[in-house]
């Protein structure tokens, strides 16, 4: 695995970088986050065409317990995703920031991992969360989206995935984690630089930066 994870501390937010060699990469990652949620949380992903945002959303829902298929809602700006599925639950809740306790990442992403689309047996967020889903890539501000009422969706008991979401920056509350995918190298074409911008009091940052160590990832230092 050749993907570099660096920590920034910066005074308003706490940064991190992670880089992936390919989707089954992203999708670890993104479920690492996933097992962190909690009702309420807003995960706002924003990148060009075909960088990795619905796929970073299909690791969140399976951390979730959610077994759907994850499609983008282009047209339709919002899709809701249950858990409807009975599978094991392996671990016993989301980590209180008050304690040491961890979560440890699951195995999925090198040739001795699990295969991706068989998760039933690794660790899943506990909390029976719904997955509220949005695409506002064809919304034309923050006002069209308060005009639909769908930031009425931000105080549901559920997560909230936002891609697209600077063309709604305004609506969007300063809680909310921040992740921007790029394009890595030109020579390695599945290669994404991923950014994650936590709220400098979310203690889950320091959280989600150990567990993405611990599963392998090399720590290094953002400039």
């Amino acid at each position: 695995m050749e993907s570099i994870l660096g920590i920034n501390n910066l005074p308003e937010n706490y940064n991190i970088k992670v880089i992936t060699s390919g989707r089954d990469e992203t999708v670890e990652i993104a479920f690492s986050l996933g097992l962190l949620l909690h009702a309420s949380d807003i995960i706002c992903l924003d990148g060009d065409l075909g960088a990795g945002k619905t796929a970073f959303t299909y690791g969140i829902a399976q951390a979730l317990g959610i077994r759907g298929v994850i499609s983008s809602p282009t047209f339709t700006i919002l899709i809701e995703h249950t858990k409807h599925e009975t599978h094991d639950i392996v671990n016993e809740g989301i980590p209180n920031c008050e304690t040491t306790d961890m979560i440890q990442n699951p195995e999925i992403n090198t040739n001795n991992k699990k295969d991706t689309n068989n998760k039933k047996d690794l660790k899943t967020n506990t909390n029976t969360l719904p997955l509220y889903h949005f695409d506002a890539y064809r919304l034309s501000d923050a006002d069209e989206f308060y005009d639909l009422g769908f930031d009425e969706y931000f105080s549901y008991n559920g997560v909230c995935v936002i891609e697209w979401s600077h063309k709604i920056y305004q609506a969007i509350p300063p809680s909310a984690i921040k992740i921007t995918i790029q394009q890595g190298s030109s020579e390695i074409s599945d290669q994404r630089i991923l950014i994650f911008s936590f709220p400098k009091e979310d203690c889950r940052a320091e959280l989600f930066g150990k567990n993405i160590s611990e599963s392998g990832y090399q720590k290094s230092n953002v400039q």
